[in-house]
């Protein structure tokens, strides 16, 4: 249970943290768009972060050493950050364009939350 609450409260807020990050930061009114855009990315982020969570737990049952659960972790979080792009296979225009680095906001967090969770277990 307490993986799920680190993955679901502190996995969206670290992918929205990245996510700032590789667009740039904020040029101006920093505080206001910070707040205003932070409960989207905390409803967004926390499909995907659970779903991380759900294959975290099964990478620790599996013989696996540290480093390959964390990269195991981190494959399934750049996975699951595009599914938010899946609108994009039906859509005419797309809203939203491809980019590999966008990835980088669920695979982070996903390591940094299973980094949490085993620091939390011992």
């Amino acid at each position: 249970m307490r993986r799920f609450a680190i993955f679901g409260l502190i996995g969206p807020f670290v992918g929205f943290l990245v996510f700032i990050a590789l667009g740039g930061g904020f040029a101006s009114h920093a505080v206001e768009a910070f707040l205003v855009l932070l409960p989207f990315a905390m409803i967004a982020g926390l499909v995907p972060a659970i779903l991380t969570a759900l294959f975290d737990s099964a990478f620790e049952k599996w013989p696996l050493r540290r480093s390959g659960r964390f990269m195991g972790v981190a494959a399934i979080g750049y996975a699951t950050a595009y599914l938010l792009m899946l609108e994009n296979l039906v859509e005419t225009t797309v809203s939203i364009p491809f980019e590999y680095r966008w990835g980088l906001i669920g695979a982070i967090p996903a390591v940094f939350c299973s980094w949490l969770n085993e620091l939390a277990t011992r």
